[in-house]
């Protein structure tokens, strides 16, 4: 049985059996005239909390203070990390510039950024042969399902391709999970059989 769709008519229960994508939470968000701001699990608690006629939404993240384009502004080691920093191709190319080499914004790198405001991209490149040490597995973050389900599948199936993950993981989103609230969903044998 397919996902319901997302519309006003909806039930808070079922909602919530379902995992939702953070697209598809933030475009119901805006539909039903709430406010898109945070994370994934901090939009879909929102929508939650709505369907279930809770008027008094607030929200535990305010809007970022800073208006720096991290996309489009020159960018040099003195450039001060803000509140609103985003990994964009402009700090990439920089970056990779700056380090000599391609660089990706692995979890690690994204959390360093995200709790460095007031630091500056030159701390950044000092730090980042440290970063490159750190060659073990990183943890997937609760809200990242998706990439943690792959590596998992992954791992318990070297013999089966990415292909075969990404499609086993649509099957299982199809399926609901009263009150899970979209969280929980981690790789196991039994999906192989969907």
């Amino acid at each position: 049985m397919p996902r319901p769709d997302l519309t006003s008519s909806i039930s808070a229960d079922e909602f919530d059996a379902y995992y939702w994508y953070k697209d598809e939470l933030v475009r119901f968000a805006r539909l039903l005239g709430l406010s898109t701001v945070g994370g994934k699990f901090d939009i879909h608690d929102r929508i939650s909390s709505h369907l279930r006629g809770d008027l008094q939404l607030t929200t535990n993240k305010s809007r970022p203070s800073s208006n720096f384009d991290w996309s489009n502004e020159a960018l040099s080691r003195n450039t001060v990390i803000t509140d609103n920093y985003k990994n964009t191709r402009n700090v990439r190319l920089f970056l990779q510039d700056q380090i000599g080499e391609k660089i990706h914004f692995s979890i690690t790198v994204m959390n360093w950024m995200k709790n460095s405001v007031g630091k500056t991209l030159g701390d950044f490149i000092d730090f980042y042969p440290e970063i490159k040490k750190q060659r073990l597995i990183q943890e997937i973050p609760d809200h990242n399902q998706f990439n943690r389900y792959v590596r998992e599948f992954m791992r318990d199936n070297p013999n089966l391709t990415k292909d075969d993950a990404l499609n086993t993981w649509k099957k299982v989103i199809e399926i609901p999970r009263p009150g899970s609230k979209g969280r929980g969903i981690s790789y196991s044998i039994k999906d192989l059989q969907l």
